[in-house]
Protein backbone atom coordinates (compact mmCIF):
# COMPACT_ATOMS: atom_id res chain seq x y z
CA UNK A 1 0.00 0.00 0.00
CA UNK A 2 2.78 2.27 0.47
CA UNK A 3 4.01 1.81 -2.86
CA UNK A 4 1.22 3.32 -3.99
CA UNK A 5 1.15 5.88 -1.10
CA UNK A 6 4.34 6.63 -2.66
CA UNK A 7 3.14 7.16 -6.45
CA UNK A 8 0.31 9.08 -5.22
CA UNK A 9 2.85 11.92 -2.91
CA UNK A 10 5.25 11.71 -6.33
CA UNK A 11 2.84 12.48 -8.74
CA UNK A 12 1.38 15.49 -6.68
CA UNK A 13 4.65 16.76 -6.18
CA UNK A 14 5.40 16.42 -9.88
CA UNK A 15 2.60 17.87 -10.82
CA UNK A 16 2.63 20.68 -8.66
CA UNK A 17 5.98 21.61 -9.90
CA UNK A 18 4.66 21.45 -13.49
CA UNK A 19 1.56 23.86 -12.63
CA UNK A 20 3.75 26.49 -10.82
CA UNK A 21 5.58 26.64 -14.17
CA UNK A 22 3.18 26.82 -16.87
CA UNK A 23 2.37 30.25 -15.04
CA UNK A 24 -1.25 31.58 -16.10
CA UNK A 25 -1.07 30.63 -19.45
CA UNK A 26 -1.87 33.31 -22.57
CA UNK A 27 -4.78 35.60 -22.19
CA UNK A 28 -6.99 34.60 -24.81
CA UNK A 29 -7.19 32.20 -27.71
CA UNK A 30 -6.26 34.23 -30.41
CA UNK A 31 -3.35 32.38 -32.14
CA UNK A 32 -0.71 35.16 -31.99
CA UNK A 33 -1.50 35.90 -28.29
CA UNK A 34 -0.82 31.93 -27.83
CA UNK A 35 2.41 31.90 -29.99
CA UNK A 36 4.02 35.18 -27.76
CA UNK A 37 2.91 33.89 -24.99
CA UNK A 38 4.44 30.43 -25.46
CA UNK A 39 7.52 32.32 -27.02
CA UNK A 40 8.48 34.52 -24.08
CA UNK A 41 7.97 31.36 -21.74
CA UNK A 42 9.12 28.73 -23.94
CA UNK A 43 12.06 27.51 -21.62
CA UNK A 44 9.97 27.56 -18.59
CA UNK A 45 6.73 25.75 -20.27
CA UNK A 46 9.64 22.99 -22.23
CA UNK A 47 10.87 22.41 -18.08
CA UNK A 48 6.86 22.12 -17.09
CA UNK A 49 6.17 19.78 -19.82
CA UNK A 50 9.21 17.65 -18.66
CA UNK A 51 8.29 18.09 -14.83
CA UNK A 52 4.57 16.74 -15.81
CA UNK A 53 6.65 13.47 -17.57
CA UNK A 54 7.84 12.58 -14.41
CA UNK A 55 4.42 13.34 -12.38
CA UNK A 56 2.77 10.84 -15.10
CA UNK A 57 5.94 8.26 -14.33
CA UNK A 58 5.46 8.63 -10.45
CA UNK A 59 1.87 7.74 -10.86
CA UNK A 60 2.54 4.18 -12.38
CA UNK A 61 3.25 3.06 -8.50
CA UNK A 62 -0.06 4.28 -7.62
CA UNK A 63 -1.84 0.93 -9.54
CA UNK A 64 1.02 -0.92 -9.29
CA UNK A 65 0.81 -1.16 -5.33
CA UNK A 66 -2.46 -0.65 -5.31
CA UNK A 67 -3.91 -3.53 -7.89
CA UNK A 68 -1.96 -6.52 -5.93
CA UNK A 69 -3.99 -5.09 -2.43
CA UNK A 70 -7.40 -4.78 -4.06
CA UNK A 71 -6.87 -8.80 -5.79
CA UNK A 72 -5.79 -9.92 -2.39
CA UNK A 73 -9.25 -8.61 -1.22
CA UNK A 74 -11.42 -10.47 -3.80
CA UNK A 75 -12.01 -7.44 -5.94
CA UNK A 76 -10.66 -8.70 -9.21
CA UNK A 77 -12.79 -6.80 -11.41
CA UNK A 78 -12.09 -3.38 -9.61
CA UNK A 79 -8.19 -3.63 -10.07
CA UNK A 80 -8.86 -4.52 -14.05
CA UNK A 81 -10.83 -1.15 -13.96
CA UNK A 82 -8.07 0.65 -12.48
CA UNK A 83 -5.29 -1.05 -14.69
CA UNK A 84 -6.99 0.02 -18.00
CA UNK A 85 -7.88 3.80 -16.03
CA UNK A 86 -4.63 4.32 -14.87
CA UNK A 87 -2.99 4.08 -18.89
CA UNK A 88 -5.47 5.38 -20.34
CA UNK A 89 -4.72 8.19 -17.82
CA UNK A 90 -1.07 8.11 -18.13
CA UNK A 91 -0.97 7.54 -21.88
CA UNK A 92 -3.37 10.23 -22.31
CA UNK A 93 -1.36 12.41 -20.04
CA UNK A 94 2.06 11.96 -22.49
CA UNK A 95 -0.24 12.94 -25.44
CA UNK A 96 -1.11 16.18 -24.09
CA UNK A 97 2.24 16.65 -23.10
CA UNK A 98 3.49 15.82 -26.45
CA UNK A 99 1.34 18.23 -27.94
CA UNK A 100 2.15 21.01 -26.02
CA UNK A 101 5.87 20.75 -26.56
CA UNK A 102 4.97 20.54 -30.06
CA UNK A 103 3.05 23.66 -29.62
CA UNK A 104 5.98 25.41 -27.82
CA UNK A 105 8.32 24.79 -30.43
CA UNK A 106 6.02 25.63 -33.39
CA UNK A 107 5.50 29.29 -31.81
CA UNK A 108 8.51 30.70 -32.94
CA UNK A 109 7.41 29.66 -36.26
CA UNK A 110 4.83 31.67 -36.22
CA UNK A 111 2.34 29.58 -38.43
CA UNK A 112 -1.07 30.53 -37.18
CA UNK A 113 -2.86 27.59 -38.34
CA UNK A 114 -0.32 25.25 -36.32
CA UNK A 115 -0.57 27.22 -33.47
CA UNK A 116 -4.74 27.17 -32.95
CA UNK A 117 -4.44 23.48 -33.91
CA UNK A 118 -2.04 22.29 -31.42
CA UNK A 119 -3.26 24.83 -28.53
CA UNK A 120 -7.12 23.00 -29.27
CA UNK A 121 -5.66 19.52 -29.61
CA UNK A 122 -3.71 19.50 -26.26
CA UNK A 123 -6.90 21.06 -24.68
CA UNK A 124 -8.91 19.16 -25.55
CA UNK A 125 -6.78 15.32 -25.19
CA UNK A 126 -9.43 13.91 -22.65
CA UNK A 127 -7.05 13.51 -19.96
CA UNK A 128 -9.42 14.65 -17.62
CA UNK A 129 -11.98 11.89 -18.90
CA UNK A 130 -9.31 9.20 -17.94
CA UNK A 131 -8.77 11.07 -14.43
CA UNK A 132 -12.87 10.51 -13.70
CA UNK A 133 -12.34 7.27 -14.65
CA UNK A 134 -9.12 6.33 -12.38
CA UNK A 135 -10.98 7.87 -9.29
CA UNK A 136 -14.54 6.24 -10.06
CA UNK A 137 -12.46 2.56 -10.46
CA UNK A 138 -10.76 3.44 -7.27
CA UNK A 139 -13.09 4.63 -4.95
CA UNK A 140 -15.52 1.29 -6.45
CA UNK A 141 -12.84 -0.82 -5.48
CA UNK A 142 -12.19 0.85 -2.18
CA UNK A 143 -15.58 0.02 -1.36
CA UNK A 144 -15.84 -3.57 -2.70
CA UNK A 145 -12.60 -4.66 -0.78
CA UNK A 146 -13.17 -2.93 2.05
CA UNK A 147 -10.28 -1.28 1.89
CA UNK A 148 -10.40 2.27 3.19
CA UNK A 149 -13.36 4.18 5.39
CA UNK A 150 -16.41 4.29 3.41
CA UNK A 151 -16.75 7.97 3.18
CA UNK A 152 -13.52 8.07 1.15
CA UNK A 153 -14.84 5.93 -1.51
CA UNK A 154 -17.55 7.55 -1.48
CA UNK A 155 -15.35 11.36 -2.04
CA UNK A 156 -13.72 9.54 -4.99
CA UNK A 157 -17.27 9.15 -6.59
CA UNK A 158 -17.90 12.58 -6.24
CA UNK A 159 -14.91 13.87 -7.41
CA UNK A 160 -15.55 11.93 -10.95
CA UNK A 161 -18.55 13.19 -11.14
CA UNK A 162 -16.89 16.86 -11.18
CA UNK A 163 -14.19 15.58 -13.41
CA UNK A 164 -16.99 14.67 -16.28
CA UNK A 165 -18.55 17.90 -15.57
CA UNK A 166 -15.12 19.35 -16.55
CA UNK A 167 -14.67 17.75 -19.18
CA UNK A 168 -18.00 18.10 -20.56
CA UNK A 169 -17.45 22.05 -20.07
CA UNK A 170 -14.07 21.73 -22.06
CA UNK A 171 -15.26 19.91 -24.44
CA UNK A 172 -18.11 22.17 -25.10
CA UNK A 173 -16.51 25.57 -24.39
CA UNK A 174 -15.46 28.27 -26.60
CA UNK A 175 -11.59 27.53 -25.60
CA UNK A 176 -10.51 24.16 -24.22
CA UNK A 177 -9.19 25.32 -20.91
CA UNK A 178 -9.91 28.32 -18.63
CA UNK A 179 -9.57 29.98 -15.15
CA UNK A 180 -11.82 27.16 -13.98
CA UNK A 181 -9.25 24.58 -14.67
CA UNK A 182 -7.49 25.56 -11.65
CA UNK A 183 -10.22 24.15 -9.80
CA UNK A 184 -10.12 20.60 -11.32
CA UNK A 185 -6.34 20.78 -10.61
CA UNK A 186 -7.32 21.49 -6.60
CA UNK A 187 -9.89 18.83 -6.73
CA UNK A 188 -7.57 16.12 -8.53
CA UNK A 189 -4.73 17.00 -5.95
CA UNK A 190 -6.61 16.81 -3.25
CA UNK A 191 -8.15 13.16 -4.13
CA UNK A 192 -5.10 11.92 -4.73
CA UNK A 193 -3.41 13.58 -1.54
CA UNK A 194 -6.73 12.21 0.39
CA UNK A 195 -6.32 8.26 -1.01
CA UNK A 196 -2.70 8.31 -0.88
CA UNK A 197 -2.51 9.20 2.46
CA UNK A 198 -4.98 7.10 3.61
CA UNK A 199 -3.43 4.47 1.99
CA UNK A 200 -0.27 5.08 3.74
CA UNK A 201 -2.24 5.12 7.42
CA UNK A 202 -3.68 1.63 6.34
CA UNK A 203 -0.50 0.18 5.59
CA UNK A 204 0.31 0.58 9.45
CA UNK A 205 -2.54 -1.09 10.61
CA UNK A 206 -1.75 -4.73 11.87
CA UNK A 207 -4.22 -6.50 9.68
CA UNK A 208 -3.36 -4.74 6.47
CA UNK A 209 -2.93 -6.88 3.56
Amino acid sequence: MRIAAGGGFGFIVFYLMHAVLQGPGPKSAGPMVVAVYYVQHSAQLLLSEVVNGLALLAFIAFPAGLIPVVRARGADSEAVGIVVSCSAFVTLGLVSTAAEGALIRSAEKAFPAAIDALFLFQGLVPVVLALAAVAASTSVAILRADLLPGWIGFTGLVAAALFLLGFGASALGDIPETRGSLFGVAVAVGWVGLVSGALWWRAGKPDAA
